[in-house]
């Protein structure tokens, strides 16, 4: 069983400090830069970044499935996939990076910093839960590549 790598791994490849080699940080990295490039590209370009946001989410959830990491029969479910927590991770890690390099309020760049930070601590506690068997996560992982926009489709009655 291959464990979920650290909070501090996570949050160095948000930043670019550490090279990745966990299929993890790799798609965490990747998160990162899509959250910057959503951030310096045109609304056009929008959806695009936001499909490939889907398929590193995907990627990382796939990667939890396969790895026999999680206990399909622990007690407690998470609401979120693991996926999903190390997204918000990075949107919260570029937005304080940029808050930092455009002049952004000292209190908004705090409350960014913080929230990255309070996220990387839950994270770590999911990632000892699912570890220690304790909690399980929601399997959304989609074993089909997905290249269309998602949608909830009602039933014709």
């Amino acid at each position: 069983m291959t464990a979920l790598p650290s909070k501090v791994l996570l949050v160095q490849a948000c930043t670019g400090i550490a090279t990745p080699d966990h299929p993890v940080l790799l798609a965490c990295q990747e998160l990162a830069c899509l959250h910057q490039a959503r951030l310096d590209y045109s609304i056009t370009d929008i959806p695009e970044i936001d499909n490939a946001r889907r398929n590193a989410v995907r990627e990382v959830d796939r990667w939890l499935s396969a790895s026999g990491a999680q206990t399909p029969t622990a007690p407690f479910l998470h609401t979120e996939t693991v996926g999903m927590v190390i997204d918000r991770i990075a949107e919260y890690s570029i937005a304080a990076q940029a808050g930092s390099a455009q002049g952004v309020l000292e209190l908004h760049r705090h409350y960014l910093w913080q929230r990255m930070s309070e996220l990387a601590v839950a994270y770590e506690d999911l990632a000892s839960e699912i570890h220690a068997g304790r909690r399980r996560v929601p399997d959304l992982a989609d074993p089909r590549p997905h290249t269309c926009d998602p949608t909830i489709r009602q039933a014709n009655t």
